[in-house]
């Protein structure tokens, strides 16, 4: 059986440590759906979006941290659409897929590690949008970077990556414009604060997720303490 469907699926945005399923959101673009039947007819179904759900075309994963691999340097993956179960099929007669861009939180040049230069960069955008810098126009990601020629999606990925102060668990974290972020010094101190962790804490012992959180609680115990 195959389910067809009209409309279309927007493309997301993601941290590697992100054990969540992708959003349903994803699959909101979808007007009408249509299956087959016992009698083996072609009829309308009625969308549910709870029954939405993913699958990556390499993994057959369905959260970003599974999906994600460290090798995969265009931080894009390629996600498959179910429904019910079944295989949703777009109007060109393919199978409907989404791009999945994943990368590591605080990652703001897109090296797949996080350290000064990250810092660096979120403090370069920032004094650029103090200065009047339109953020729809202005590139995120360093001149020096040249990963987001091939793909304007992945400047939008790493802004994301470098709004670290913004609730992973927000649900439409995965889908904000880049100039609908408030990326400023906070980030650019925070990422700083990671990496000094992270470079003072063995191999063994270090956890990305775990200390993302307990930066994060922190700051905001000590927010509201003001």
């Amino acid at each position: 059986m195959k389910i067809h469907a009209s409309g279309t699926v927007a493309d997301g945005f993601y941290f590697n440590h992100d054990t969540n399923k992708f959003s349903t959101g994803h699959a909101d673009g979808i007007t009408k759906l249509t299956g087959e039947n016992a009698k083996g007819e072609m009829v309308d179904l009625t969308i549910d979006k709870s029954l939405y759900t993913f699958s990556d075309v390499v993994k057959g994963k369905d959260n970003p941290q599974d999906v994600y691999r460290a090798e995969q340097t265009n931080f894009t993956y390629s996600v498959n659409v179910f429904y019910d179960g079944v295989q949703v099929y777009g109007e060109d007669g393919e199978p409907l897929r989404f791009n999945a861009y994943i990368g590591v939180k605080g990652d703001a040049n897109l090296d797949n590690k996080v350290d000064s230069i990250d810092a660096t960069t979120v403090l370069i955008y920032y004094a650029r949008m103090s200065t009047g810098a339109d953020p729809k126009s202005t590139r995120f990601s360093p001149e020096s970077s040249k990963i987001a020629d091939s793909d304007p999606k992945l400047d939008e990925l790493a802004a994301m990556l470098a709004d670290v102060d913004k609730d992973v668990l927000d649900e439409n974290n995965w889908c904000a414009a880049k100039e609908s972020r408030k990326i400023d010094s906070t980030d650019g101190s925070l990422i700083l604060v990671f990496y000094s962790t992270a470079s003072t804490t063995s191999v063994e012992e270090f956890s990305a997720k775990d200390t993302w959180d307990r930066i994060l609680h922190k700051k905001s115990n000590s927010t509201a303490d003001v």
